[in-house]
């Protein structure tokens, strides 16, 4: 009886999670090619081998949405990142949306760390549990670099919630 309450309360605990996380994968593929453009600063579309243009949500961070304040500096940072070198990407899956879910690089340099170590996007703690990510929104806070300069930065979830509340008024 005691097992059976147990599997029970595991069972409604798993129902009652606010914002599950998807389940961690191993990279699928490595795709390597220059960035052809940078959508905002957290998405970008890579030409790859075969010049077909995947469009890339870079893993474990979100940037400022485009009316929001710091929206152009985190996009003409993430282009600032990239240079004219072509970049890697660790295709991790495809988000709701279609995008394929990567971890970026420019060289050696991981984008999606730089992009929250310099405070140009958040670690976005609903989709990731990167301890690394974690910290560098963290000193980036502390130090008040990029967007932590705002008294009072927004988060781009809280947002877009916000503007969906407004325009149903």
């Amino acid at each position: 009886m005691r097992t059976v309450l147990i599997i029970l309360l595991i069972f409604i605990a798993a129902g009652c999670e606010q914002s599950p996380r998807p389940i961690q994968v191993q990279p699928l593929a490595e795709v390597t090619g220059p960035v052809v453009k940078v959508i905002d600063g957290d998405t970008i579309d890579v030409l790859n081998g075969d010049k077909i243009t995947t469009r890339v949500r870079l893993n474990g961070i979100d940037a400022p949405e485009r009316k929001q304040a710091f929206s152009t500096k985190s996009k003409e940072h993430l282009s600032e990142l990239i240079g004219e070198q072509p970049v890697r990407v660790f295709d991790l899956g495809l988000d709701q949306y279609g995008r394929t879910i990567g971890d970026v690089y420019s060289g050696d340099k991981p984008l999606n760390l730089e992009k929250v170590r310099d405070g140009m996007a958040w670690h976005f703690k609903r989709f990731s549990d990167d301890r690394i990510l974690a910290k560098a929104e963290i000193e980036a806070q502390a130090a008040k670099r990029g967007l932590w300069a705002d008294p009072k930065p927004v988060a781009p979830w809280e947002w877009l919630a916000f503007e969906k509340i407004k325009s149903q008024r």
